[in-house]
């Protein structure tokens, strides 16, 4: 379990949900593990269990192309690739 500093409690935060104990279950990206779902090399034990996480994008307030564009990108990304909160 991957814990960044002391005031990210994520990780538990989902264990905490999924089961009453403080086991190694851990959280990731779902394209991070949809090749190893399907290869059988890790098993999902709430399948149906997530947790979502609001995403942010920020950058300079400055007029930009090259900042739009990225946005743009990002933002078309996501929509693809992320669960859309209904």
């Amino acid at each position: 379990m991957i814990v960044f500093n002391r005031k990210d409690d994520l990780q538990a935060r989902l264990v905490r949900r999924c089961s009453r104990t403080r086991d190694g279950r851990g959280l990731a990206p779902e394209g991070l593990l949809e090749r190893a779902r399907q290869a059988g090399r890790i098993v999902l034990p709430e399948p149906n269990r997530w947790l979502d996480v609001p995403l942010y994008w920020h950058h300079a307030a400055v007029c930009s192309s090259t900042f739009q564009h990225i946005t743009d990108a990002i933002r078309a990304t996501a929509a693809r690739h992320l669960r859309q909160r209904a």
